[in-house]
């Protein structure tokens, strides 16, 4: 009875070797899959959770995947880094085994992609524009030429998405303690193009972080096809 147990323990050491190291060969094929399918620069990180993780292996379906990305681009945003998180991402284990990736379906992806303010401030087409965090909202200064000369003003904005483009919505802008009327700094809402994102991914909504401007996006029923996700 006792060398059976000490079997079994050592086919359970076994099968958890099997499943960890079942894990790392597939991340490593799914990052040079993903830089490759979806055209990146360089190998993102990806993290494949699950235990056991073998029964996603076989069954050819994997449930929750990380994926890390960073050094984007987006027409005239630079430096995107993206957190990616797949659920129900389909990759038969012939497939793995022959490391053929020409298609990744995926079930649901949500996204979050950050844009540095300096990378902001080059996309707005604002000359000489700075944004800083506070808060939930941003300081902004920028040149403003009028009546022949030039000022600096001062404002908040607050971003939104709107039909598909990035707005600043600035409020409370002043030139030397005095207030600006709406159309003298209307040049500051022009919609920014947010268009051509990493993986061919919407923003929903964006949030205003230490970091950066953090985007949200989500699609579903999506497959990795020529660099982006696009519908099955």
């Amino acid at each position: 009875m006792k060398k059976l147990w000490i079997t079994l323990a050592c086919l359970v050491v076994i099968i958890i070797g099997l499943d960890r190291v079942g894990v790392v060969v597939t991340n490593l094929a799914l990052e040079g899959a993903l830089r490759d399918k979806l055209l990146l620069q360089s190998k993102p990180k990806v993290r494949v959770h699950g235990i056991p993780f073998l029964t996603q292996v076989l069954g050819g379906k994997y449930n929750d995947i990380e994926v890390d990305a960073s050094g984007l681009q987006a027409q005239k945003m630079h430096n995107l880094s993206v957190k990616v998180k797949l659920r129900g991402v389909h990759v038969s284990i012939t497939d793995l085994g022959k490391w053929d990736f020409s298609t990744i379906p995926i079930d649901h992806t949500t996204a979050e992609i950050t844009v540095p303010y300096n990378s902001l401030e080059a996309a707005s087409g604002i000359d000489g524009i700075t944004l800083k965090a506070d808060g939930n909202q941003l300081d902004f200064t920028a040149p403003l030429s009028a009546a022949g000369t030039t000022i600096d003003v001062t404002g908040k904005a607050h971003p939104s998405i709107s039909h598909g483009a990035l707005l600043l919505n600035p409020s409370d802008v002043t030139a030397a303690g005095t207030q600006i009327p709406a159309e003298e700094v209307a040049a500051f809402n022009a919609p920014i193009s947010i268009a051509d994102l990493p993986f061919g991914l919407k923003l929903t909504g964006v949030h205003v972080t230490s970091d950066g401007l953090l985007g949200d996006a989500n699609v579903d029923d999506v497959v990795i096809r020529d660099g982006k996700l696009v519908s099955r």
